[in-house]
């Protein structure tokens, strides 16, 4: 029978893990599921940063609608008739003001936001961004 602290799960009290020595690496950041917004669910086979996994809740997910996270998400679904002139200008502040955490945080660069009306009634968006904490993964483009 292990005792305190000696378990399948670890080895510190309740089956944690020590911390890493002074000058040892930490270990990797762990990884999220990631959210796939045209079929509205996780993928189990593909993982994410968790900056980017919070990116595209943010975009993807009506604000509101998420009852364990009623903070996470836009209002971009909430815009009444809104003149074309000034559809970019009210696209841009709901998706910055759902990106703000993470704005603020120093998390993510916004590289493009574009939004065009394809048909009356139907707004297309374009965002693409760069995780600033995950500079590897490169350029990330989320569109509705």
């Amino acid at each position: 029978m292990p005792g305190f602290g000696d378990s399948p799960f670890g080895v510190a009290p309740f089956g944690g893990e020590l911390p890493p020595a002074p000058g040892e690496p930490l270990p990797p950041m762990p990884r999220a599921a990631r959210f796939d917004g045209l079929t509205r669910s996780f993928d189990p086979d593909t993982d994410t940063h968790p900056v980017t996994q919070e990116v595209a809740l943010a975009f993807f997910v009506e604000a509101g609608k998420l009852q364990s996270a009623p903070d996470v998400g836009n209002t971009v679904r909430r815009m009444t008739h809104i003149e074309a002139d000034k559809l970019q200008v009210e696209v841009d502040r709901r998706i910055r003001a759902a990106m703000k955490r993470p704005l603020d945080a120093g998390a993510i660069r916004i590289l493009e936001l574009t939004a065009v009306t394809l048909v009356t009634g139907r707004i297309s968006i374009r965002f693409r961004f760069q995780n600033l904490l995950d500079p590897e993964s490169g350029d990330h483009t989320l569109s509705t």
